[in-house]
C-alpha cells in the first residue's frame, strides 16, 4: 500500500512538472531572458513582443546615447508598472504626484551610468557653469569645488572612507582620467 501511494505521488509530481515545462516552452509566456511571466495573459505578452519588434530600429540608436531626451513620467510609469497590484498602483500614483516636479531622462546603463546621471543633473540644473569647469585638467576640479562647499557637502560616495569628500572625488577623477587615457591609447 505504501508503494502504491509513492507511485501516485511520483506520478502527480511528474504530471505537474511536465505541465510547468510545457508552460515554459510556450514562447509567448517567456520574455527575451527566458523568464516565465506568470502575471500577464498570453495575448498581452504576445502584443508586447510584437510592439518591441516593431520599435527595434529606433531603439538601437537610442541605446547608444549617453543621455536621452526628457521622458514623461506618467508614460514611463504606465510602461514599467503595468499590473493592477496594489504596489504597482501605488507606484504609478507616486509617479503621477511628482510628474510636474522633475524632468527625468533615460541614462544608458553601464559602469559609468551613476556618474553620467549625476554630472548631467548638476550641469543641466546649474544656472552658470563655474570658470574652473572650462579647465581641461579634471584632476584640478576637486580643489576648486572645495572653495564652494555648498556644491559638495551633500554628496555621498559608495564605500566612503574617512577621507574628505574632496579627497574621495580626487581619487575617483584620477582613476577616471587614467581609464580614459588608457582607453584612448587602445582606440588609437
Amino acid at each position: 500500500m505504501q508503494k502504491r501511494a509513492q507511485k501516485e505521488a511520483k506520478s502527480t509530481h511528474s504530471d505537474s512538472h511536465s505541465s510547468q515545462q510545457d508552460l515554459m516552452k510556450t514562447p509567448s509566456a517567456e520574455d527575451e531572458k527566458g523568464d516565465v511571466d506568470l502575471y500577464r495573459g498570453e495575448e498581452e505578452i504576445h502584443k508586447e513582443l510584437q510592439d518591441k519588434q516593431q520599435s527595434k530600429p529606433a531603439a538601437v540608436g537610442e541605446a547608444q546615447r549617453s543621455v536621452s531626451a526628457a521622458e514623461d513620467l506618467q508614460t514611463y510609469s504606465e510602461r514599467e508598472w503595468k499590473g493592477n497590484t496594489t504596489k504597482s498602483l501605488l507606484i504609478r500614483k507616486g509617479y503621477e504626484a511628482i510628474a510636474s516636479e522633475f524632468n527625468l531622462r533615460r541614462v544608458r546603463g553601464d559602469n559609468y551610468c551613476a556618474l553620467r546621471a549625476t554630472l548631467f543633473q548638476v550641469l543641466s540644473q546649474s544656472k552658470q557653469l563655474p570658470a574652473w569647469l572650462h579647465d581641461s585638467d579634471i584632476s584640478k576640479w576637486p580643489k576648486e569645488i572645495q572653495s564652494d562647499q555648498d556644491s559638495i557637502k551633500d554628496w555621498q560616495f559608495p564605500f566612503e572612507t574617512s577621507n574628505s569628500k574632496v579627497q574621495h572625488l580626487e581619487q575617483c577623477l584620477e582613476l577616471l582620467k587614467k581609464r580614459v587615457t588608457f582607453n584612448f591609447f587602445l582606440i588609437a
